[in-house]
């Protein structure tokens, strides 16, 4: 049904035009969304559609665990902003790199899926809307990966910029020990 309920008409910048998923997707295959305000704002009504086209594309799982009570804080403490285009990704190097550190004087909003950052210039939220496993191709496939799927909105309250994206949201594990990095998707 995701795939073909009405949405705001969304501009292409290849002319084309997407009224529901299946649309959109299609488009997505020979160009992108317009990059207008406007065209940001209806962005938001299609962000299932990129977690529909995603979970299509590998074999998954969707667990019926639930996700851990701590979920939150972990995006909010541990998710590495270099790691993907936004707002504060030009703000964020060596230890200042978290949303903790990047934006350490906002009023922070949290529960288990959602972290809402706001301050006098910006709001900022992450909302994890699925986990997913998947087979992992180290060591044979034998174990699985989880990945979070989580819906990203990013505003400047000067209207000078809106972004609302879903983010593949892993674990990834170097030497200075856990960390989480994030990838846009659709990949642009």
């Amino acid at each position: 049904m995701a795939l073909f309920a009405p949405r705001t008409a969304l501009l292409f910048d290849n002319g084309g035009v997407a009224n529901n998923c299946a649309q959109y997707s299609n488009l997505l295959s020979s160009g992108a969304p317009d990059e207008s305000t406007r065209s940001a704002e209806i962005r938001s009504e299609y962000l299932v559609c990129d977690a529909v086209q995603m979970l299509g594309l590998q074999p998954f799982i969707v667990t019926q665990a639930s996700l851990p009570a701590n979920a939150a804080r972990t995006l909010f403490e541990r998710l590495d902003m270099r790691s993907f285009p936004s707002s504060l990704r030009s703000r964020a190097d060596g230890p200042t790199h978290t949303l903790k550190t990047l934006l350490a004087l906002g009023k922070v909003t949290m529960n288990r899926d959602t972290v809402e950052i706001e301050t006098d210039t910006q709001f900022f939220s992450l909302k994890i809307v699925g986990v997913v496993s998947r087979p992992a191709t180290e060591a044979g496939g034998g174990r699985l990966q989880k990945e979070w799927i989580v819906w990203v909105g990013d505003e400047l309250k000067d209207g000078n910029y809106k972004s609302y994206r879903t983010l593949i949201v892993r674990p990834f594990r170097d030497s200075r020990g856990d960390r989480y990095t994030g990838t846009l998707y659709p990949v642009q």
